[in-house]
């Protein structure tokens, strides 16, 4: 039975390879990369890590060889988790274009087998963990923010979803309590997506109320290992949440918050938008969710609270929950941007409502053709969005030319279609969407500084001068011709402490310029090399290696409990 369960999932693992394959192949056929307002940002942090592996430097601090070579501190703000397999698709793929879309495919069939496994676990059933995988991964709502919005982010953070709930599901639920998942699922949300963080926390402690309020004294039993999983989620991501604090410790600007206080869209315009495919959850689970609804009385309980739940968040998105939004923004939630971030909740419990629907819908015979009809109208569907969107975009500004402050790229609406282009794109001057996250809030307000920064230009003494630059991990160097010693420099190179700078091979000492970059002192008249290296703090080792060990933790335990159940697990209505 174990051989027979196992050769089920190694099957079920390839049929999803291929789906995501099918599904990707147009978009890589095309050559062409288009813009999704997010893509200029998650193009150049990719960039930047893959030319740090590249160099021997397996994490940056501080961006370099992209956005605009200032050395933000991106990578100390913003999760970081999905820019390594896309990185290390740029080394094996020589085209960027199609290593980006390598790396979508590479994310959604592991998105797919976290699915189908935390799926197994929670039905106890192959066939529905198939369907679920297909619902969710290829559902309507990821394919908007995988290709039109190109919100990496977020769209990845959606992967870890089945852990985290699954692993909350368990520890109230079952009698073996996999809080391990729970805290496996936070620790990949929290190292790819933060503002994801903040909303899959909120609804974790909804859905805590809800069952405290229903049992209380199961809340009380089964407390102890919530903590579990927060604390070691905590410790395992320590590392993140220190250089976050030490980057806000030195007043940088955010992403900047929005008015939340309405939705900014009706019910009903709301229920039209996602039947329309736009920007929503899609025709698919919108009419499988009325059906479900049909046949109310064989719901089970559980799927009756998660089709509530996927209904309840759905319209929270809507002018209906104003109330509640013009309440929660003047609070710290505001900073989610805007109530639609909500519609990944609703697809996902939607997602898992509609696996039971399918069921009781299908019946009992001929299930293997009925759910194989279903997954092949899953991927028909995935295509057609993929062809409507290929052709729409067709007529986007292509991006051929080396971007400049006197012919910038298009904000967000561009196509690369060329490796030339692409490099231009990542390395070029840069107003993008995040171009400016994470400055020092004294160069925001000045569009001379910024403008100046992104062309590389230092002051020698009161004189502007545009200077040479070599991109190196988490630093930079720089040809600089003095015309006489003893001269101040001010280096467009951002200053937020922990510096070795050195001018001809010897270290020599920095201070602060009023535009919050390095400022040095020349000492030697005539062409001058000078070398800037972040220097990552003690403290920032050691909790690196606290996280490390933490992790490693996790998934030991989890592997070492799991070994000793698997063979339950894999003889437990193997109906695939």
């Amino acid at each position: 039975m174990l051989k027979s369960n196992l050769k089920k999932d190694v099957t079920a693992i390839f049929i999803f390879l291929i789906s995501c394959s099918i599904v990707m192949l147009p978009f890589i056929h095309s050559g062409t990369l288009h813009a999704g307002v997010d893509m200029s940002f998650h193009l150049n942090r990719i960039y930047d890590l893959y030319k740090n592996i590249q160099n021997g430097n397996a994490f940056s601090y501080i961006s370099t060889y992209s956005f605009n070579q200032l050395g933000t501190f991106i990578n100390m703000v913003y999760g970081f988790l999905p820019l390594y397999p896309m990185a290390i698709c740029m080394i094996i793929f020589k085209n960027p274009i199609e290593a980006v879309y390598m790396g979508i495919l590479f994310f959604m069939w592991i998105s797919m087998i976290i699915s189908y496994m935390m799926g197994i676990k929670f039905w106890g059933s192959r066939k529905k963990s198939l369907i679920f995988a297909f619902l969710y991964i290829f559902s309507e709502y990821t394919f908007n923010w995988w290709f039109k919005t190109f919100g990496l982010g977020q769209v990845i953070a959606c992967s870890f979803l089945p852990l985290i709930f699954y692993g909350l599901y368990s520890i109230f639920y079952n009698d073996k309590k996999e809080w391990y998942f729970l805290s496996l699922g936070m620790i990949g949300v929290i190292y790819t997506h933060i503002l994801s963080v903040m909303i899959y926390s909120i609804v974790i402690f909804f859905v805590l109320v809800l069952i405290t309020i229903s049992d209380w004294h199961r809340t009380i039993k089964n407390i102890k290992y919530l903590v579990y999983a927060i604390m070691s989620s905590f410790l395992a991501t320590l590392f993140y949440w220190v250089t976050l604090l030490s980057a806000y410790g030195y007043d940088i600007s955010t992403t900047k918050e929005v008015d939340i206080s309405t939705a900014g869209i009706k019910f009903g315009d709301s229920i039209m938008n996602a039947l329309n495919s736009g920007d929503s959850l899609g025709p698919l689970i919108v009419v499988v969710t009325i059906m479900g609804i049909g046949v109310w009385k064989k719901q089970s309980k559980m799927n009756k609270a998660i089709i509530i739940l996927g209904i309840f968040s759905f319209c929270a998105t809507t002018t209906l929950f104003d109330v509640a939004w013009n309440f929660l923004n003047n609070t710290p939630i505001k900073a989610i941007q805007w109530p639609g971030r909500i519609l990944m909740i609703s697809n996902f419990f939607l997602a898992v409502s509609s696996v039971d629907t399918f069921e009781i819908l299908v019946g009992k015979s001929r299930r293997v053709l009925k759910y194989f009809v279903v997954c092949s109208g899953v991927i028909f569907l995935s295509l057609s969005s993929v062809y409507t969107l290929l052709n729409t975009r067709k007529n986007q500004t292509i991006i051929d030319y080396n971007p400049t402050s006197k012919r910038v790229a298009p904000f967000s609406d561009y196509q690369l279609t060329s490796t030339k282009g692409f490099k231009y794109f990542v390395t070029g001057y840069n107003v993008g969407v995040g171009s400016s996250d994470y400055w020092p809030k004294v160069d925001i307000g000045n569009a001379k500084i910024q403008e100046d920064l992104r062309n590389h230009i230092a002051y020698v003494g009161n004189k502007s001068t545009k200077v040479k630059y070599k991109s190196i991990p988490n630093g930079i160097e720089y040809i600089l011709n003095t015309n006489k010693s003893g001269v101040d420099v001010d280096l467009p190179f951002f200053n937020y402490g922990n510096y070795s700078v050195k001018a001809n091979g010897e270290k020599i000492t920095y201070y602060k310029t009023k535009r919050s970059t390095i400022g040095i002192r020349i000492l030697k008249k005539g062409t001058n090399e000078i070398k800037i290296v972040y220097q990552p703090s003690k403290c920032f080792r050691f909790v690196k290696w606290i996280s490390i060990v933490t992790i490693s933790l996790i998934v030991l335990y989890g592997i070492s409990s799991e070994v000793g159940y698997i063979r339950t697990l894999s003889s437990a209505n193997t109906d695939l």
